[in-house]
């Protein structure tokens, strides 16, 4: 399994960082460097079962060289395409949202309705009745 040379921030991975992450509130460029770091989590895995040993700082280092040239294109596009789809997926829950609330808007004004025609039947009723009644038509 990966060792405690991996807790050692080298300089490219330092690069790899600064070049994904642009400030503090870049979410993509975060979410860019957490694929980045997954990415090299493979590899170490890869290599351990291929091997069976941990690779060396120089392969570690080899992987990350490689990987350099490709990540504005590769893990941004990929983060970018992420962020997106959690906001969309923010805005369907914001459209459900608002849907469930007209629901039961819509279902209060309907029961309303109910009570209403209730009311006006048993007025009806109630006047009919009484026009039977006075007319001697029981």
């Amino acid at each position: 399994m990966p060792n405690e040379k991996l807790a050692k921030i080298s300089k490219t991975e330092l690069d790899i960082f600064e070049a994904l992450v642009k400030s503090e509130h870049d979410i993509v460029g975060l979410i860019a460097f957490a694929l980045y770091k997954r990415s090299e989590f493979q590899y170490i895995a890869r290599f351990y079962a291929e091997h069976g040993n941990d690779p060396d700082e120089n392969a570690i280092s080899n992987h990350r060289v490689e990987l350099f040239p490709n990540l504005n294109f590769y893990f941004r596009k990929k983060a970018d395409h992420l962020a997106q789809s959690v906001s969309q997926i923010e805005n369907v829950a914001e459209i459900v949202e608002s849907l469930q609330k007209e629901q039961t808007e819509a279902l209060s004004a309907v029961s309303n309705l109910q009570e209403t025609l209730k009311a006006v039947h048993s007025k009806v009723h109630e006047k009919r009745r009484n026009w039977l009644f006075n007319t001697g038509k029981k």
